[in-house]
């Protein structure tokens, strides 16, 4: 990423950044909370649908991807020419977390 075409923002820009990049730290740690905890209720539940209190604790099925590695008559096929346009992705990354990353790895851990 070139920092040099980046745009300096004001107090509200950088207050709003600061709240967006915390939640998504929150984000990822209630995300690992969340398969932790659903790992522990199947063990708990032996694998099988069951019920307590005021839960219901079942599974579905949704249709699986397909492996169009495994299509023989897609193998010479540029599957590129059938994607739709490009999308365009936010992501809020800390530019002091990533200074921070790279000196770990020039100089070991800090």
């Amino acid at each position: 990423m070139n920092y040099k075409d980046c745009i300096k923002q004001d107090h509200s820009w950088k207050e709003t950044a600061e709240k967006l990049y915390e939640a998504q730290k929150m984000k990822l740690f209630y995300t690992k909370i969340t398969e932790q905890l659903m790992e522990k209720l199947l063990k708990l539940s032996n694998n099988k649908k069951s019920m307590g209190k005021n839960y219901v604790f079942h599974y579905s099925y949704r249709i699986g991807n397909v492996d169009y590695n495994s299509v023989p008559e897609l193998h010479n096929v540029d599957l590129n020419k059938y994607r739709k346009e490009d999308i365009r992705v936010w992501k809020l990354e800390s530019i002091q977390s990533k200074i921070l990353d790279k000196m770990e790895v020039i100089h070991g851990k800090i």
